[in-house]
């Protein structure tokens, strides 16, 4: 019976956490607006105060579930966050965005790759696996 109550317990906490993860990923992307400028794309807060500046980037993808951001400048793909860390090198010609905790990405000419996250614990606190697939 003890048993029964812990893991409710448990999944009650998880469920709870999980939730309050959700609430702070609607909020970052309600308090960050992205917007293109002159041909490159920026990040400002709800002030009008840049946070990531247009010109660094020349595409920057919506904030996704994460709190990651997909990036493409200097002719290569990766991905960072609002604060505008590297959370994923800038190595890739090709990359895209996460579905499935899988995301593609193309590194040299015969390679395909796939990227695997897994959330460890609150935001961008994440175990990158990558996995290789050669194409010929």
């Amino acid at each position: 019976m003890n048993k029964r109550y812990y893991i409710l317990g448990l999944v009650l906490c998880i469920i709870s956490c999980k939730s309050e993860l959700k609430k702070d990923e609607a909020q970052a992307k309600k308090t960050y607006k992205r917007l293109h400028k002159n041909k490159h794309w920026g990040f400002v807060n709800q002030k009008g105060d840049t946070i990531i500046p247009f010109g660094k980037y020349r595409f920057l993808n919506p904030i996704d579930d994460e709190g990651m951001i997909l990036a493409m400048g200097r002719g290569r793909s990766g991905y960072i966050n609002i604060q505008g860390d590297t959370i994923i090198p800038f190595v890739y010609e090709d990359l895209s965005v996460f579905s499935h905790g899988l995301a593609p990405a193309k590194k040299m000419v015969n390679t395909v790759l796939l990227i695997e996250r897994e959330l460890l614990s609150f935001h961008s606190n994440m175990k990158m696996k990558v996995i290789f697939t050669n194409v010929n």
